[in-house]
């Protein structure tokens, strides 16, 4: 590892500070060394830059290793703004060097994305993945092949035998490399080019790369080959759907949602085609942008607003791995480059470690809505790691978690969004953990006391939501947001506070956000910067679901069944049909179609739903901005 300072290129040494096991059984085992990175002291003074995480994983029976890296820069710039106006750590050369004895040249093999093999031999041969769109291979000075995308694996025989290592994620995240030269075999984790120089993480951030190796006394035939580069890419994942979706484990879903609600399930499909990464948004790719994509440029969507968990449902519900693989996209994303990550007994670390920066500029910087704890994703990365059981993800959530408890950003407020998030990313912690401080916690924000107080009006005897300055009103989208997550509370805990908090909000968007009654039912003012057909109809659809199901009273049922009907007549430009999209409120679906086929016997009274309501005065509604 190299980075730029000053203007000289400076070595960086690894001190390994702590090996321990961190699992072993039977089957498995994995071991993890974790240490700091400092500037190489033959080139000045020692200056501390960051950590490192080493793990290594082996199974019975194999003769392949997993392994990850996960580098932290701790490097914080001076001066400090707190905005995208600090400079970042330069890391010119970044890799991981491995020995091949006895290694003088021969076969060398890589993989193309397509599944072809490009076969080479001599004493130095690489892969470069120069930019997302481009590869070449070069033997010496010689270019041998070149293409758009490299699977991202390299094989190479020595009188030892032969090792492969195979890259998760490879062009994606380019640019890397891959070669060989003599007995050195070289993993470039990160492989400058003129058009990115240095790779450019900014106070706090982390990123982990992940190799698998595998050994063999000769070079395997191709297909074997190209599926274990494909092992690596897209590791199995042993899910069964409809139990998921049934159990409740992640929401109750419904595992036949295609067939049930086609109308969403045909505009899933067209909308994203083939659910590759850049069919759901992933088409910035590089070491810091890859699972992220704009909000309104040049803010990014970082932990907006549930992508993780919109990717899972739709992955469950459809059936579709390619779904869960964008998740997986999305959480490394999310726990590397999102989350803030100070190291320990730094003068920083209270204040910032564990949040998750909102729409930030360049991912990362701390400044402005950075800190808005309506978008801390630790739940969502608890979900990941409950699905995977990627460690990092599990630190990362509980980190969010005690962030949370340390500065409780949120109560007090009047607005629902600043507590909506913190409460479900503290129950997440409770339900992990067992520890009673963070259900405590997620409990501060649905104070009912406070909210009897501040969120009731009593001469309305509705609940409301204040949004912006002197704006109280029933704001059916917030405020069923709000109560999805004090309904799970209700569920977990049994506490009936939480129940009733939940029957309110229903009762306040039944009396004043749907007007007048039954001409309009289904339909609901979302709040006003928005008119009311703004496709949030499934959020209330799911909020009168369970006001239904903690009250048995048939008007919240029907009412949500109307609001799905209006949905799905929801259109762009008045004839093409539009829902919401996955990284948005589209992780709704799939949880309304599971109450729909959870309550599916229920009979309501029938009701004429042929269109849209128009707004009673256009001219009521804030400008958007």
């Amino acid at each position: 590892m190299t980075v730029q300072r000053e203007a000289a290129v400076v070595p960086v040494v690894t001190v390994i500070e702590q090996t321990r096991v961190t699992s072993r059984g039977p089957i498995a085992v994995c071991v993890e060394s974790s240490g700091s990175l400092a500037t190489d002291p033959s080139h000045g003074p020692a200056v501390h830059l960051g950590r490192f995480t080493f793990r290594l994983g082996a199974h019975a029976g194999l003769a392949a290793l997993r392994t990850s890296i996960r580098i932290y820069n701790d490097t914080k710039p001076d001066p400090f703004k707190n905005s995208v106006d600090d400079r970042p750590l330069e890391v010119t050369d970044l890799a991981l060097i491995g020995t091949l004895p006895g290694r003088t040249g021969g076969d060398v093999r890589f993989g193309r994305a397509d599944g072809a093999v490009i076969e080479t031999a001599g004493v130095g041969v690489e892969l470069r993945q120069d930019t997302a769109d481009h590869f070449a291979v070069t033997s010496g000075t010689t270019v041998v092949a070149d293409g758009q995308h490299a699977q991202g694996w390299i094989a190479a025989a020595s009188p030892a035998g032969c090792v492969q290592a195979s890259w998760w994620r490879f062009w994606q995240q380019a640019p890397k490399s891959l070669s060989v030269d003599g007995e050195t075999m070289t993993v470039g984790l990160f492989a400058a080019t003129q058009a990115m120089p240095a790779y450019r993480p900014r106070y706090g951030e982390a990123k982990r790369h992940d190799i698998g190796l595998n050994f063999s006394s000769v070079m395997p035939d191709d297909a074997t080959m190209v599926a274990l580069g494909k092992l690596a890419d897209e590791p199995p994942r042993l899910f069964d759907g409809p139990w998921f979706c049934q159990s409740g484990a992640v929401d109750v879903l419904d595992p036949e949602w295609a067939r049930d609600i086609p109308e969403l399930a045909a505009w899933i499909a067209k909308s994203y085609g083939g659910v590759t990464s850049a069919d759901v948004g992933n088409r910035h790719w590089g070491p810091r942008d890859f699972g992220d994509f704009p909000y309104n440029p040049p803010m990014w969507r970082n932990g907006y607003y549930a992508r993780i968990l919109g990717a899972v449902h739709l992955g469950l519900a459809l059936g579709d791995p390619r779904w869960l693989e964008r998740s997986f996209e999305m959480a490394r994303h999310s726990a590397d480059v999102d989350t803030v990550h100070i190291r320990p007994g730094h003068a920083d670390w209270a204040q910032w470690n564990g949040m998750t920066c909102a729409l930030g500029a360049d991912h990362s910087s701390h400044g402005g809505n950075a800190r808005w704890s309506a978008f801390m994703a630790a739940d969502q990365l608890m979900l990941h790691y409950w699905l995977t059981g990627d460690p990092d993800s599990q630190t990362d959530a509980m980190a969010g978690a005690d962030f949370l408890l340390r500065l409780m950003p949120g109560v007090g407020s009047l607005g629902v969004r600043e507590g909506t998030r913190p409460m479900l990313c503290l129950l997440r912690a409770w339900q992990a953990t067992g520890d009673a401080r963070y259900l405590a916690g997620a409990g501060k924000y649905c104070d009912r006391e406070f909210l009897a107080r501040n969120a009731m009006d009593w001469r309305r005897g509705t609940y409301v939501c204040p949004l912006y300055e002197n704006l109280r009103i029933i704001s059916a989208g917030q405020d069923a947001m709000y109560a999805d997550v004090v309904y799970q509370m209700y569920r977990l805990t049994g506490d009936l506070d939480y129940a009733h908090v939940v029957v309110a909000i229903a009762d306040s968007v039944y009396a004043e956000a749907m007007l007048p009654q039954e001409t309009s039912l289904g339909d609901f003012i979302f709040y006003p910067r928005y008119g009311r057909n703004s496709w949030y109809f499934p959020q209330m659809a799911v909020l009168f679901c369970q006001a239904y199901d903690l009250t048995g009273d048939l008007r919240f049922l029907r009412a949500a069944r109307a609001a799905q009907a209006r949905y799905l007549l929801c259109t762009l430009d008045g004839t093409t049909r539009a829902y919401q999209s996955a990284d948005n409120f589209g992780y709704v679906d799939p949880v309304y179609a599971g109450w729909a086929s959870e309550l599916r016997d229920v009979k309501t009274e029938a009701f004429d739903v042929t269109g849209m309501v128009s707004d009673p005065d256009p001219a009521n509604f804030l400008p958007k901005d």
